[in-house]
């Protein structure tokens, strides 16, 4: 299992905790920040236009006050210089009048014309004909307001004069006759458009705003732009009357001159006969304000997207340290199990040189034992000892030994009906045996003989862990393994476990069980080898054996092997005594092919690969009895570097190279290594003692080529 380092890992998650939030911070704050100062600039923005609105009004509200008080003094020196006049006065001195009033209108730009008219209506004098036309406006409303005596001063709509075709304003005063009465009217006409002029000028710095000089009753009288309507809306009238009747000026949110939703400053005049009127549209507002708006959201989005850039760069360097950080952990666990493993293959291997040589002279020992044992037949205890004796000396040389175990296709399910009667015996009769076997697990590729001795293995210990009895439970399941399993180990694996409920065992010996010779059984029940037995057997398979043990609850020991994958079609078939397994590695497969077929012929089982990376593949993975290659495989001598590294990897392997050439043959005999003359055939090979002859049990098979 990989080592944890807490502190590193918290490390890592602190990191990108803080890296994860300022990664959304970069985005949320500015974005807050920004909606907040958006909202307030609104507001401000709205306040301005208030105070410019109100502003602009006051200054149309001053420029109209200046116009209809010069106004209303020019009306006042014509009615004091007409007062005590007949009409027929008036006629009479036209000339003078008609001159007195072009004098006047000539210094006012905003008046077109002044006009003196009778209690009919009849023009009488006017600045700007002479003699006068006849003309009347009896049918006006101002005529009919002052000389009915309604108002002393009104002010018309805009209308068109009859005389000359200009739209004018007309604001008039009463004119009184020799007896103080009415006597008619004296009349100014204004010019809208001088009044629009100056509005212009005024919003020349106030895009979209409007202006105007509205009347009480909300006729526009001049305004700017001319897209204002003739009457103001019912808001905005609404409005100016509530100026008239008292409450004051006013700046209020509402339908603007056009119509628009805006803000609406009024100013009053002539005791609220007139008003000044401005608008500034929220649209135009909230224009300038989204203006605004870019410009601050496109200054901030440029440090908080550098922001969010580093943190997004931090974030997947992080993870890539964090990977890397992984990755030297699985090294450093590995490291430190290769370390293991290789400390223990030293252990082994000193104890494997000092088994061999025991077990030799054990066995000597032995033969003399059973040489007198035939004399002593008639007792049996003897007899039995030395069958005991001769098991384990077996046992012992195979442990030294590295054998190149015979691997063939096992289905679990079916291997275990031939378990049986073995178990059973060696469990004996308190201990129950029981089967959980998955009918569908997967094969596996494993010599039959080793994997029957482990589950023996593992059934004596099972029966010595329970004196009293108990039960046995044999399992085996599908797995895939993600390399967080033990030894590290990824892909498909079949998972057969054997289980009891006995004695069970501490830490402290569940970590020394698999150590050949290591026995916790009192001396003359155990030799220490049967669990050794187990963890060379799962080695030998590319597997691993792990178990797990609690005292007073039994133990569980697993063994993971490898599932056979139907792409794997060199596993071992049963051969008869006798058969080997040959490996020949040569680049032109013809050169060999007599050799192949007479090796066929004579029952052995022979692979061809052309190359040295083939052979190790095949080598390491199915195991040979013996190794025919090339001497000058490929363009240099690869043969001889070939045997080199399969006497270092497998060093109880035979390795022959063959060669025709006669140099080669010159360096066999100076180097004493083994070489064989082409042409040759399986006879050849057994008149050297290489190999026995056999013939194969399954019948005839073909080279199998990787």
């Amino acid at each position: 299992m990989p080592h944890s380092y807490l502190g590193t890992r918290h490390y890592f998650a602190t990191q990108r905790r803080t890296l994860v939030a300022l990664l959304f911070g970069a985005i949320l704050f500015p974005a807050a920040v920004l909606a907040t100062w958006a909202w307030l600039s609104l507001r401000a923005d709205v306040a301005e236009a208030e105070q410019r609105s109100a502003r602009l009004a006051r200054v149309i509200q001053e420029h109209a006050s200046k116009v209809f008080e010069g106004n209303h003094q020019i009306n006042s020196r014509i009615r004091d210089a007409t007062a005590g006049w007949s009409n027929a006065q008036l006629r009479q001195h036209e000339d003078d009048v008609h001159t007195r009033l072009a004098d006047i209108v000539g210094g006012l730009p905003q008046a077109s014309s002044l006009a003196v008219y009778d209690e009919q209506g009849v023009l009488l004098a006017s600045s700007r004909f002479y003699p006068v036309p006849r003309v009347s406006i009896s049918e006006r409303e101002d005529f009919r307001a002052i000389v009915g005596g309604l108002r002393p001063f009104d002010v018309t709509g805009v209308v068109t004069d009859k005389v000359v075709p200009e739209q004018v304003i007309n604001v008039s005063m009463p004119r009184l006759g020799p007896d103080a009465n009415v006597a008619g009217l004296v009349s100014v006409a204004l010019r809208p458009s001088y009044f629009a002029d100056f509005y212009r000028d005024v919003l020349s710095q106030e895009t979209g705003a409007e202006a105007a000089l509205v009347r009480g009753d909300g006729v526009v009288l001049a305004a700017y732009p001319d897209s204002v309507p003739e009457h103001v809306p019912d808001a905005v009238r609404e409005g100016l009357q509530r100026v008239s009747e008292g409450s004051g000026d006013s700046v209020a949110r509402m339908a603007g001159l056009g119509g628009d939703d805006s803000i609406v400053a009024h100013w009053s005049m002539g005791s609220g006969l007139l008003h000044a009127v401005v608008g500034i549209p929220m649209r135009v507002i909230h224009a300038q304000w989204r203006h605004r708006l870019y410009i601050g959201a496109t200054v901030a989005a440029i440090p908080a997207f550098a922001l969010w850039a580093l943190a997004w760069v931090s974030l997947r360097r992080l993870k890539r340290e964090e990977q890397s950080y992984l990755r030297w952990q699985e090294e450093v666990t590995r490291r430190q199990e290769v370390e293991e493993r290789y400390r223990q293959s030293r252990k082994l291997e000193a104890v494997g040189h000092l088994i061999t040589s025991v077990a030799h002279d054990f066995r000597n020992v032995l033969s003399v034992i059973s040489f007198n044992t035939d004399l002593m037949i008639t007792r049996p205890d003897v007899a039995r000892s030395v069958a005991s004796g001769v098991a384990l000396s077996n046992q012992l040389i195979g442990m030294a030994r590295k054998r190149q175990h015979r691997k063939e296709v096992l289905l679990l399910p079916q291997e275990a009906e031939g378990w049986t009667p073995l178990i059973r015996s060696t469990l004996g009769p308190r201990v129950q045996l029981r089967y959980e076997i998955d009918p569908a697990c997967w094969p596996v590729c494993a010599d039959k003989n080793e994997l029957e001795l482990a589950m023996m293995n593992l059934a004596s210990n099972a029966r010595d862990a329970m004196p009293s009895g108990g039960q046995f439970v044999v399992a085996a399941t599908n797995v895939t393994l993600d390399g967080s399993r033990p030894g590290g180990m990824r892909g498909n694996y079949v998972c057969l476990s054997a289980r009891d409920n006995g004695k069970g065992m501490p830490p402290e010996v569940v970590e020394r069980v698999f150590e050949p010779l290591f026995t916790t059984k009192t001396a003359g029940l155990g030799s220490g080898l049967g669990l050794a037995q187990v963890h060379d057997f799962c080695r030998e398979v590319d597997g691993v054996a792990v178990i797990d043990s609690e005292v007073a609850k039994g133990t569980t020991v697993r063994l993971y092997l490898p599932a056979w994958q139907h792409g794997d079609s060199h596993a071992r078939t049963r051969w008869g005594a006798g058969a080997s397994a040959v490996l020949i590695v040569a680049d032109q497969p013809r050169s060999v092919q007599s050799a192949v077929e007479s090796l066929q012929a004579t029952g052995h089982r022979v692979t061809l690969v052309r190359d040295e990376a083939e052979a190790m593949a095949a080598t390491d993975r199915y195991g040979f009895d013996l190794v025919i290659a090339d001497a000058r495989l490929g363009p240099a001598l690869g043969g001889l570097a070939l045997r080199d590294r399969l006497t270092r990897s497998f060093p109880f392997l035979p390795v022959i190279l063959m060669t025709d050439d006669a140099d080669m043959i010159a360096l066999a005999s100076v180097s004493g290594l083994p070489f064989l003359l082409k042409p040759w055939n399986a006879q050849t090979l057994v008149k050297a003692g290489i190999l026995a002859p056999a013939r194969a049990v399954d019948g005839q098979s073909s080279p199998s080529r990787l």
